[in-house]
């Protein structure tokens, strides 16, 4: 048996209706994310935010919640996402990242959507638990609703850990070992804060969201959109840059 084929058993059910090469992608994407680096990343990541909660919640007011998911959108989501990226594509130029499935015949362009895709869901799921822990940690029992707050707070960690991965692994698909993704998280902090490139990295779009600031006085649904959207097309960007 192939080793595409075992990866697409290994992806599940649902991924050979995706094909070879994007099942495979995927797979492998689970593989390297099943490693002990990643369990240790997410506890590194869920502990940083636990003390920043604690920290905001020990200096007081209403505005802990906001100040520590100010943190961890700012810092911990950022930072965990690039870690996320670098293990999904090991540490090597997202095309190069394909080759174990791609030497079977599979089109690099399909195996990469597959490892961008897997990176953004994996992600997702722990920004989104990692904003959520910020707000039971910082949470006031003065303040606002709970529940409000985690509901609201989550689905917004998880579309910006999805837009980050997929923005990381553009930029993991330049430089001889992807080192673009390093770029990346540096124009994101830098042009992020502006107006007018907040609208287009994740940073001035998920503050947006948090009630922080927002690029250009746009709305948040606005904001949303910018989001996905921009996520969507870096993710057929950096697909198209792995092609054979």
């Amino acid at each position: 048996m192939s080793s595409t084929s075992s990866a697409s058993q290994a992806a599940g059910p649902a991924a050979h209706r995706l094909g070879p090469g994007i099942s495979g992608g995927l797979a492998i994407a689970m593989a390297r994310l099943r490693r002990m680096p990643f369990a240790l990343t997410a506890i590194l990541a869920l502990s940083l935010t636990v003390v920043a909660g604690l920290v905001e919640r020990r200096v007081g007011g209403f505005a802990a919640v906001d100040r520590t998911l100010g943190v961890v959108f700012s810092w911990i989501i950022p930072l965990t996402s690039l870690a996320i990226v670098s293990l999904v594509v090991s540490r090597l130029k997202l095309r190069d990242a394909t080759w174990p499935i791609a030497r079977f015949g599979a089109p690099r362009s399909h195996v990469a959507t597959g490892l961008v895709a897997a990176a953004m869901v994996a992600s997702a799921l722990v920004s989104m638990t990692l904003a959520a822990v910020a707000v039971v940690v910082a949470h006031h029992d003065g303040g606002s609703s709970l529940a409000g707050d985690l509901a609201t707070s989550a689905w917004i960690g998880a579309l910006t850990g999805a837009a980050y991965a997929a923005w990381l692994s553009l930029g993991a698909s330049f430089g001889r070992l992807g080192g673009g993704r390093n770029v990346i998280l540096a124009l994101d902090f830098v042009l992020g804060r502006t107006d007018l490139f907040g609208v287009v990295f994740p940073r001035g779009n998920a503050a947006n969201l948090l009630g922080l600031s927002a690029p250009l006085e746009i709305g948040q649904r606005a904001s949303s959109a910018l989001l996905a959207g921009f996520a969507l097309v870096v993710l057929a960007v950096a697909s198209w840059r792995s092609r054979d």
